[in-house]
């Protein structure tokens, strides 16, 4: 067996609340933390990317954390097994150390720059850095108008099914999703179970320049059992979603629960480590990937909105289609302006310190 050895998630997203930082669930009570600060271009992506490749290479099990801002980049890397992290402390998921030396250290790549150079293009560097924070805030806006239209489709479906018949979802779904497998397969997502707290949370989407990105293919390709939730703005799928992270709780089984990237309030899944199964959404933003043990749940007729909104709630879909279309556009544009700002950096940056620092955390995690 191919033992799958990198886990992929996002630990922040561009929300309709702004920016919204879970980094405080990359990983609990480290060994030892790190925190990377410098400017855009100065290499800490690059950096964590090559101790990824390092620590897989050697057989660690490497849990990445991609950027909701440039999906290709990385902001941190955590080691289950050594219990040790490193991760990009900068702007706008800004992190300080909490027990410096004893178990965190900052790792600061912008001393490597070249302040003279930098200097010469400060008038440059202001104005990108203004465009854009300009263009991330009508992004979020957009995102913020979005998840406004949501809720408006979500009182036009309004809760349909009784309380009873909810019950007999939620009894269905735990019996299935808390029960041991007759073969259970290793899957990753097991390794990072070290906190006290009663979950992690973790986004398994994001709102990027590349799009809609969804992490679901690689996340849970190793899971026993999936069950989906066809969901269509449906309120009853926020409630069984609740139900399933409430009996977890009540029976002390830690899950990860992935928030959605639009709206960090709203669970999208429920993964159970102990049973190796999840629960998801299933809708137009995610769907069902190809699994040897899926299972699709109806929870209503899609036609149950009634007739006298059905044109009202075309009219919103389609709305809340155009309104995060134009914000991933704006997004994209953010990056495409921000690589200026890289290059200027990139030019005055001394790489081949950035190397030296990657020599001693080498050592330094695997301690």
């Amino acid at each position: 067996m191919n033992e799958q050895r990198i886990t992929t998630f996002f630990p922040g997203g561009n929300t309709s609340f702004g920016f919204y930082s879970l980094f405080d669930y990359v990983i609990s009570n480290p060994k030892r933390f790190y925190v990377i600060k410098g400017g855009p271009g100065t290499g800490k992506s690059t950096l964590l990317k090559k101790l990824a490749n390092h620590f897989t290479d050697k057989r660690y099990f490497v849990e990445k954390f991609y950027c909701a801002s440039d999906s290709e980049s990385l902001d941190g890397i955590a080691l289950p097994e050594t219990n040790t992290a490193i991760i990009d402390g900068t702007a706008p998921h800004v992190i300080d150390p909490k027990s410096p030396g004893a178990i965190d250290e900052i790792i600061d790549l912008g001393q490597f720059g070249d302040t003279n150079k930098l200097k010469k293009y400060r008038i440059e560097i202001t104005n990108i850095q203004k465009q854009v924070k300009e263009l991330f805030n009508l992004t979020y806006n957009y995102f913020s108008l979005a998840e406004k239209t949501k809720y408006h489709i979500k009182q036009m479906q309004g809760l349909r099914k009784k309380r009873d018949e909810l019950l007999d979802f939620k009894k269905y779904l735990t019996d299935n999703l808390f029960k041991e497998n007759k073969v259970s397969s290793f899957n990753p997502l097991k390794l990072n179970d070290k906190s006290n707290s009663s979950a992690r949370y973790l986004f398994a989407s994001a709102l990027a320049p590349q799009g809609h990105i969804n992490l679901y293919e690689s996340l849970f390709k190793d899971t026993d059992y999936l069950v989906y939730l066809d969901d269509d703005f449906y309120p009853e799928t926020d409630q069984l979603m609740q139900d399933i992270l409430n009996e977890s709780l009540d029976r002390g089984i830690k899950p990860i629960v992935f928030m959605c990237g639009l709206n960090p309030k709203q669970i999208d899944v429920i993964y159970i480590p102990h049973f190796n199964t999840a629960c998801l959404r299933s809708n137009n933003y995610h769907p069902i990937i190809d699994h040897y043990n899926t299972e699709l749940i109806n929870i209503r007729d899609k036609r149950s909105t009634p007739t006298h909104l059905n044109d009202e709630e075309n009219i919103s879909k389609e709305q809340f289609d155009f309104l995060i279309n134009r914000g991933l556009t704006l997004l994209a544009q953010a990056k495409n302006i921000r690589e200026g700002l890289e290059e200027i950096y990139i030019d005055a940056q001394d790489f081949y310190k950035v190397d030296q620092i990657e020599e001693r955390l080498i050592d330094e995690l695997i301690k």
